[in-house]
């Protein structure tokens, strides 16, 4: 069986074309854990009527702790054998879970993944490039997190769009209070794994949401400590490319941090004062890579 993790908070507007499109799969042996973070809206209720309605539906209250929270308390009321998450604002295509699940037995792979279409309201259904190709591949764990991470096309740290073995998943897995959550933990799991099967296929909706938590908070503290942990973590892998592509990134990031932190807000001094100390310890190798 797979279990469906769902977080919610304030998304009554979504929830219903989210919960719709699971309902919908193709794929029929799985359950739904609904988390109501605390939401003070009428998302609960909405939760209550599919729960009333179809039994593979569950939910669970908590008070209001934040997304890493109620994916954590998804986790633990989980029966399911695989896992997958789906954002509350998201839908999914009917033939998500089953291709999901077809190709992780099919390849005997750790972990399963297909592509994410964007959607906005300003632009409508759009792709990203990514570094993946065509069709569908196999990869080692540290290959996939390089292509997670990769300074430019990458895959990027979503934990959505992909199928787990919840061993792979372990009790309060998600660090709760910090935003980029996803980034904080993913690399380090798919780093480990023996192997990871993507297909390019386009089977998860992504909604870019102006008011989001990660579009408010597009550089504050957590994001560049994400950045600099998997840096210092790759240094000592002595992963050379993973390491270089960190660095890159984050030179890239204060490049552009006036800009950044005029259009996004974010908490200046303190991340330059993260970002300092870690640019300190290889500002040198970055000179000599271009000598």
């Amino acid at each position: 069986m797979i279990s469906i993790i769902v977080p919610i908070y304030n998304v009554e507007q979504y929830l219903r074309k989210c919960l719709d499109s699971i309902k919908n799969q193709t794929f029929e042996d799985f359950e739904v854990v609904l988390v109501d973070d605390g939401s003070p809206d009428n998302s609960a209720s909405i939760c209550e009527e599919y729960v009333s309605k179809d039994s593979r539906f569950k939910l669970v209250r908590k008070k209001n702790g934040g997304v890493s929270s109620a994916r954590n308390a998804g986790i633990e009321n989980s029966n399911g054998e695989y896992l997958t998450f789906v954002d509350p604002d998201d839908w999914i295509d009917e033939h998500y879970l089953e291709r999901l699940y077809d190709l992780k037995i099919e390849h005997n792979a750790d972990v399963s993944a297909v592509a994410i279409m964007n959607f906005s309201e300003e632009q409508g259904f759009y792709k990203v490039e990514t570094c993946a190709p065509e069709g569908i591949h196999e990869y080692s764990g540290p290959e996939f997190t390089r292509m997670m991470n990769r300074s430019k096309k990458q895959l990027g740290n979503y934990q959505v769009a992909k199928l787990y073995d919840k061993h792979l998943l372990p009790k309060n897995m998600y660090p709760e209070g910090k935003t980029y959550e996803d980034a904080l933990t993913l690399p380090y799991l798919f780093y480990n794994v023996g192997k990871v099967v993507y297909s390019s296929e386009y089977l998860y909706f992504y909604l870019m949401r102006s008011d989001s938590i990660v579009h408010r908070q597009y550089l504050n503290c957590d994001h560049i400590e994400a950045l600099i942990k998997l840096e210092e973590f790759a240094e000592e892998k002595k992963d050379h490319k993973l390491c270089w592509n960190m660095r890159y990134t984050l030179i890239r990031y204060y490049i552009g941090m006036p800009f950044i932190l005029r259009k996004y807000g974010g908490d200046s001094k303190r991340v330059w004062a993260l970002g300092k100390r870690s640019v300190a310890r290889w500002w040198w190798k970055w000179l000599l890579y271009f000598i």
